[in-house]
């Protein structure tokens, strides 16, 4: 009878431990629960290993397209540009603390072949492309359903720049690029989701605004996001 209930005692203490394991599958302990990675005392480590924001380098590019306008003041007066335009981004930086990112991003937006209202007539071998080029900080907050918003700072270079393919000699438009800078804010928010204990993807809408002398501008673009940390 005894050697019976010493079974029924170590069965029901498996049955415990077994639910127990099942209950906490899906749990991810915060970082201050968790191992430290073996890379020494390093700010930025490679990777947190735990599908967290917590620590480790931060990579995110990101492609998209969207709306880019733009007004630009000329001898003639102010003519506008407005168009379907194509972007790309880069952040690279590191967390900081639990959810919090700092990081450098460059990002480039353009519309090849753009209208631009209020133009002296050209020819239709001309074309024109108009393109927003930012280099500059920003932070992006983490929440724990990773979910995520970002704000930045950073000087803008603007250029519209005019080209003609093929054209008669006698009537043949001349090339030229105006170039302005300023500096201009950067604000987006996103959802991702974890891929892998290091990488994310993900969605995300992104506007800016900036101005310079001669031109100012704007857009929003959404975008597909790739991350790793």
């Amino acid at each position: 009878m005894s050697c019976a209930k010493q079974a029924l005692g170590v069965l029901a203490s498996l049955l415990v431990m077994s639910t127990a394991s099942a209950a906490r599958a899906d749990y991810f302990p915060p970082a201050s629960e968790r191992p430290a990675a073996g890379v020494g005392t390093m700010p930025f480590r490679l990777g947190s290993g735990a599908m967290r924001h917590d620590q480790g380098i931060f990579v995110r590019p990101q492609i998209g397209f969207g709306n880019l306008a733009a007004e630009i003041k000329s001898d003639g007066g102010t003519q506008t540009v407005d168009g379907l335009a194509s972007s790309f981004g880069l952040s690279v930086g590191g967390v900081v603390s639990e959810g919090l990112v700092l990081h450098g991003t460059l990002a480039i937006s353009s519309i090849p072949g753009a209208e631009v209202d209020g133009a002296t007539p050209i020819t239709t071998e001309q074309e024109r492309n108009f393109s927003v080029t930012s280099l500059g900080f920003g932070m992006t907050y983490y929440t724990p359903a990773n979910l995520w918003f970002s704000a930045g700072l950073a000087p803008h270079q603007m250029t519209l720049s005019t080209s003609s393919s093929s054209c008669d000699a006698t009537d043949c438009p001349q090339d030229k690029t105006t170039d302005d800078y300023g500096m201009g804010l950067r604000a987006g928010v996103g959802y991702e989701w974890w891929v892998s204990d290091d990488w994310a993807i993900g969605l995300g809408v992104e506007g800016f605004a900036a101005g310079g002398s001669d031109i100012s501008t704007y857009g929003m673009t959404t975008m597909f996001t790739a991350t790793f940390n």
